[in-house]
């Protein structure tokens, strides 16, 4: 089998620029305890109107472009890889807190902004190694549509906008999510040599039962294999498109992946581990969501180890899986918010917004008990080459072992 041309990262979303009402402040702490607990990436998904001056994107407020700064230096000093995502773009975004005034795949106006943006940040990080920097152009393209996006549009756009980064940057390693909320490889840019972006998603009754930003309150009470048709061969099937862009040359890694809270705890077990294999055959990094905060606090709660091992399936945490309530945390049947955390994309316990941004910034519950810090972690002399652990274990209820997960 070909191998990945991209790194097995494994690491977190941080969130503080992700949407509108943001409030743009990373805190050093998440770096050092991500790096810590031996992880090496830190994917920053942000919003472009943060950074411009009343929406406009030739205007850039340099006071929050330092925050930016700041963080791509926090990775550098605990050596995590940082990753600059665009959620939010000049004319498109996934997420429908904002109606955007044009269309990034058929406006030359918003073709121009997303390159003058995506040039400002070249400008900004040249020189810093592609080791420790890339930029993920835009969050999960929509899928195919003569109405609003065509292959041929989307295309043009990626390949105009990384010719403009390249004419500033010639080095800078590049990341296109794929097509279709990036579950869709685009063998036409493979000539770019530009890495490409998955999900781990489907099916979609699995991993959005009752998420309300995609209606979820309709869809059946999943179980796997067997939720609308799919099973782990429908799964190789969705998957095997991305292994032959693989057998091209180019790089591939899972941005996102996971389950939405009130998917049935055996349902997501059973799912993630066919997910999980899939990717890990192919060579593919698993990259989940939430912000370290969150999983220092589900630590606390559920005395959960960690256990690193310097192979296996990478990953960055996302952040939509579960909820700030008690609830979450008291029973090892809400235990899965840690496997999500851990495989999928996953437990919201300290994250600051949901898919729909709805703010849920706020201080730990006093059910959930103080934050952890890098004081909290320890080695223990049973722990074979000295591996760094927080807390005691992985709870019974998780039905998985760390080496299930990719550690």
């Amino acid at each position: 089998m070909a191998s990945n041309a991209l790194p097995r990262w494994r690491g977190f979303n941080l969130l503080e620029m992700f949407h509108t009402r943001s409030d743009c402040q990373w805190r050093e702490d998440d770096f050092r305890w991500i790096a810590d607990w031996g992880f090496d990436f830190v994917r920053l998904p942000m919003c472009y109107l943060l950074w411009v001056e009343d929406g406009d994107p030739y205007r850039p407020r340099e006071d929050i472009l330092a925050r930016i700064d700041q963080a791509v230096e926090w990775g550098g000093a605990y050596g995590l890889h940082v990753n600059l995502n665009f959620h939010r773009a000049p004319g498109y975004s996934v997420n429908p807190e904002r109606q955007e005034p044009y269309n990034l795949w058929r406006d030359s106006e918003a073709l121009e902004a997303f390159c003058f943006q995506w040039e400002l940040f070249a400008r900004r990080y040249r020189g810093i190694s592609s080791e420790r920097l890339s930029f993920n152009l835009v969050n999960e393209p929509t899928n195919p549509d003569p109405e609003r996006m065509t292959r041929e549009d989307h295309e043009r756009v990626m390949r105009e906008a990384v010719r403009r980064i390249r004419a500033v940057d010639p080095q800078r390693l590049i990341i296109l999510d794929g097509l279709t909320w990036g579950n869709e490889p685009c063998p036409e840019l493979a000539d770019l040599g530009t890495g490409q972006s998955t999900r781990a998603y489907a099916p979609m009754t699995v991993s959005h039962y009752k998420a309300p930003w995609v209606n979820g309150e309709r869809f059946a009470l999943p179980t796997w294999p067997g939720a609308e048709g799919w099973d782990r061969a429908r799964l190789e099937a969705h998957y095997a498109p991305w292994g032959q862009l693989i057998k091209q040359g180019v790089g591939v890694h899972c941005g996102e992946g996971g389950a939405f809270r009130f998917t049935p705890h055996e349902v997501v077990l059973a799912w993630l581990r066919d997910v999980l294999e899939i990717l890990t055959g192919y060579g593919i990094g698993w990259h989940c969501g939430t912000s370290a905060a969150a999983l220092a606090s589900w630590i606390r709660s559920a005395r959960m180890r960690l256990t690193r091992t310097g192979t296996g399936t990478s990953w960055t945490a996302s952040c939509w899986s579960c909820c700030r309530s008690s609830e979450t945390w008291e029973s090892d049947r809400h235990a899965t918010s840690a496997a999500h955390c851990l495989a999928g994309r996953a437990g919201d316990a300290g994250c600051s917004t949901d898919e729909a941004g709805a703010d849920r910034t706020g201080p730990p519950d006093p059910e959930v008990g103080p934050r952890l810090g890098p004081d909290s972690l320890v080695r223990r002399p049973d722990d074979a080459g000295g591996k760094r652990v927080a807390g005691g274990g992985l709870p019974a209820g998780l039905g998985l072992e760390p080496s299930d997960l990719g550690f």
